[in-house]
């Protein structure tokens, strides 16, 4: 590898690579298995779980039970959880390259300048491409590392290797046997396509995360990013935080068929084939239930206008409140409020919340919460 600087952008994530190099490789020694140093250079890239978004927000049987559902699922939730589902779909295509590496190939060490790095190598299950990812040691102190996984198809050269996911993170303590870390992290889904010979997905996705004792935040930033068959891709920045067996909070954009027109042309939670933009944001209680409101507009709403939803539901997903249009609020009895440590939801995020950073950078790394000592 000849480029020698981490450029942690959007706009460069396909030439983005590990720091202070100061040359190429110095050579490689296979450690054979036999390395204890190995496993901290692995447990600085981030795993699925810790980039994961999820809801617990109700009683999992009660919530596939269509018959607790006596006020009718919520949209809401439907839409919430189906971004999760997505983005975890996706993110987790190039998590699955990387734990193949680990559980299928031998870590060998390499230098590069005066940095220490392991790097896990192998072809492809469906031998399309060749895989290698390479973490180094930026501070044993701190336990800070950059990390990037490769790809090239499996009948070119080195010269062909593109990224498919990069960052730098930081080694935490675990908590509850599961691996605790922060740091920022980017994926290009083009070339994850071009590797794999998938339609899709397209567009980039960056996070910054902190999974420190119980608390995980995510800022995840999406630049162009679309599934395959998708109309429009999105651009916009969620931010999410959710606190083991207490709870969560998360703001989303995306499109979706969220409203529709009833018999006196009045606008109602529904489905009528139309897709509006709708920016949400939700707070649940684990195990109780959740509030969320939400800006939707265009597609049915109309052109340059918006209408302001707000529901609640409970833990079985049966909804409790809802209002469509200015004149709606949160009733105190029907809708929970937000766990202890999380920011309760009051009414839609505004359009500038979404805004991706400036100059194309990933998402900064969230700042400690102090939930994560208790």
């Amino acid at each position: 590898m000849n480029r020698t600087s981490l450029s942690l952008t959007f706009a460069l994530l396909s030439t983005l690579t590990l720091p202070a190099c100061g040359g190429e490789d110095d050579g490689g020694d296979s450690t054979s298995g036999a390395d204890p140093e190995a496993a901290e250079f692995a447990e600085a890239v981030p795993t699925s779980d810790e980039l994961a978004l999820s809801m617990d927000d109700g009683d999992e049987a009660a919530l596939t039970d269509e018959a607790a559902l006596e006020g009718g699922p919520s949209q809401l939730r439907a839409f919430a959880r189906q971004i999760f589902e997505n983005v975890n779909a996706l993110r987790e295509q190039a998590h699955a390259r990387v734990e193949e590496l680990f559980e299928g190939a031998l870590p060998v060490t390499v230098t590069k300048g005066s940095v220490e790095c392991r790097r896990w190598e192998a072809d492809g299950d469906a031998g399309r491409a060749h895989w290698r990812l390479t973490s180094c040691r930026r501070d044993a102190k701190n336990r800070h590392f950059a990390f990037e996984l490769e790809g090239r198809p499996i009948d070119a050269g080195d010269e062909a290797y593109v990224i498919v996911m990069a960052g730098e993170g930081k080694v935490m303590a675990r908590f509850d046997g599961k691996r605790r870390g922060a740091g920022r992290v980017g994926f290009n889904f083009d070339h994850l396509a071009e590797l794999t010979g998938q339609e899709g997905p397209a567009g980039k996705l960056g996070i910054g995360y902190r999974a420190v004792g119980r608390v995980r935040q995510l800022n995840v930033g999406l630049r162009d990013f679309a599934r395959a068959g998708d109309d429009t891709p999105v651009t916009g920045l969620y931010r999410y935080k959710h606190i083991v067996e207490v709870g969560g909070r998360v703001s989303l954009l995306a499109h979706g068929d969220l409203v529709a027109r009833d018999a006196e042309d009045r606008l109602t939670l529904g489905s009528d084939g139309l897709d509006e933009l709708v920016r949400a944001a939700v707070a649940w209680n684990r195990g109780v239930g959740a509030r969320a409101a939400a800006a939707v507009c265009g597609g049915t709403v109309g052109e340059g206008e918006c209408v302001r939803v707000l529901q609640c539901w409970q833990r079985s997903g049966e909804v409790s409140m809802e209002a469509v249009g200015d004149g709606g609020r949160f009733e105190r009895t029907e809708c929970p409020r937000a766990a202890a440590g999380l920011d309760d939801v009051e009414d839609a995020p505004e359009a500038d919340d979404f805004e991706v950073p400036a100059g194309d950078e990933l998402p900064p790394e969230p700042g400690a919460d102090g939930a994560e000592a208790e």
